[in-house]
């Protein structure tokens, strides 16, 4: 699976991600799956610890969407061991933001369009999140500061969106 940058206008993330949604799925095929980040939305809600929100998540996702994960190995994967414990809302907003795409990212899906991921993320956290974003799927990274993924991952290929029609970047 693949991983790429894309290139758009950043009032796209904000306001025109549904026809960004509908032209990344005309490049990779149908469907893609966006991550938008909410400010208001730091959790399910319903869980009081990471352990709890991980469990709860992973217990609730479709049958016929297993997750990529089990527990454990999610955890391990994630590098989540050391805030089980801690509540959901005690974590800093980056980390609450990472446990969050770590559980988007751990779904069964084909594809996924990723808004705004590296705001309020160390790199470190960004290159756990660029390690596993094409298991299971393609993925897509549109930020509004793309030089950092391009800065931790150069050799990531580059699409374009003008707008109209998302295409492979010209080198040139």
């Amino acid at each position: 699976m693949a991983v790429y940058i894309l290139s758009s206008d950043a009032s796209t993330i904000d306001f025109g991600h549904t026809s960004l949604l509908a032209r990344v799925e005309v490049y990779l095929g149908p469907p893609v799956h966006l991550y938008r980040p909410l400010t208001f939305v730091e959790h399910s809600g319903f869980s009081e610890t990471v352990r709890e929100e991980i469990q709860l998540v992973l217990a609730n996702q479709p049958v016929e969407e297993p997750p990529q994960r089990a527990f454990d190995d999610f955890v391990e994967a994630w590098n989540l061991r050391a805030h089980l414990d801690y509540r959901v809302l005690d974590l800093s907003g980056g980390w609450r933001k990472f446990l969050g795409l770590a559980l988007f990212m751990n779904r069964s899906l084909p594809a996924r369009l990723l808004l705004d991921t590296t705001s309020h993320l160390s790199d470190a956290r960004m290159e756990t999140l660029l390690d596993r974003a094409a298991d299971g799927g393609d993925a897509v990274f549109c930020e509004y500061d793309s030089l950092l993924l391009r800065r931790l991952r150069p050799s990531l290929p580059v699409l374009n969106d003008d707008g109209t029609t998302v295409s492979e970047a010209d080198d040139s």
